[in-house]
């Protein structure tokens, strides 16, 4: 939830394309950039589970 809280804070729309982490305030990067990290550890994870 930090993801997405991150985002709702500072009202960011991902629906038009992804948000980096730069584009952040300097404050919020560190632990956007851990649920972001997290995010994609688990979703390769079950890519690999499927193949």
């Amino acid at each position: 939830m930090t993801h997405e809280k991150v985002l709702a804070q500072k009202e960011i729309d991902t629906s038009k394309r992804p948000i980096g982490v730069e584009k952040l305030p300097k404050e919020l990067q560190g632990e956007f950039q851990q649920a972001k990290d997290f995010i994609d550890y688990v979703n390769n994870k079950q890519q690999a589970k499927k193949e």
